[in-house]
């Protein structure tokens, strides 16, 4: 916990933060369009930090709950590393690529293009969609920033996976995981984030 906790509330500059959330439509990316037909969207947040004994097992966990009232109220000002991996709002700007398909999946990376609070936190995305053209998941590797008087500032690098499933008629993040670089299936998550919502229509 002592890591993450370097950069979670950490902020992003103010002049980072986009001032209109019309920036923020990727229509790759359909949650962020088919939010706006919802008067709020409230997510609930369940957190597990983990450590681990030398066999692999469970050696100590912290719960955390919280809840956001409003998902939206974090488009365009995603200043913090929590807003920006539960819920990733990419830029009408960003490009995806097509880099492998088959009968039932297709994977793509997303190239940013001046979206600083991605940036920040996130690198090497992949997106993976189902044959209907639903977000499966998205993979990355997720930067967090510390400071010390050792090191001064540093960056530390993680496995990220967010699932998705439908919520009403939203694919949208259910479940979240962090990871070591060298846990690439994620069979040892150092955090996992659960998520559930309530809607609310206009």
């Amino acid at each position: 916990m002592t890591l993450i906790g370097f950069d979670l509330f950490g902020e992003i500059e103010t002049e980072w933060i986009a001032n209109s959330t019309e920036e923020f439509k990727n229509s790759f990316f359909d949650y962020q369009e088919k939010v706006d037909q919802y008067f709020k969207i409230e997510r609930i947040k369940k957190t597990y930090v983990r450590t681990y004994d030398q066999n692999g097992e469970i050696q100590n966990e912290y719960p955390r709950l919280n809840t956001d009232e409003d998902i939206k109220s974090y488009i365009g000002k995603m200043n913090r590393i929590g807003d920006v991996v539960s819920l990733p709002f990419f830029k009408s700007t960003d490009k995806v690529i097509l880099i492998e398909k088959d009968s039932l999946y297709s994977k793509y990376k997303v190239e940013t293009k001046n979206n600083k609070p991605i940036d920040k936190y996130l690198e090497n995305i992949v997106v993976l969609k189902n044959s209907d053209g639903e977000i499966e998941n998205i993979t990355a590797t997720l930067l967090i920033h510390g400071s010390s008087i050792d090191r001064g500032d540093y960056v530390e690098r993680e496995n990220y996976i967010a699932y998705f499933k439908t919520f009403k008629d939203l694919r949208l993040p259910y479940k979240i995981l962090f990871s070591p670089l060298t846990d690439k299936q994620f069979e040892k998550p150092r955090i996992e984030i659960e998520l559930d919502y309530l809607f609310h229509r206009k």
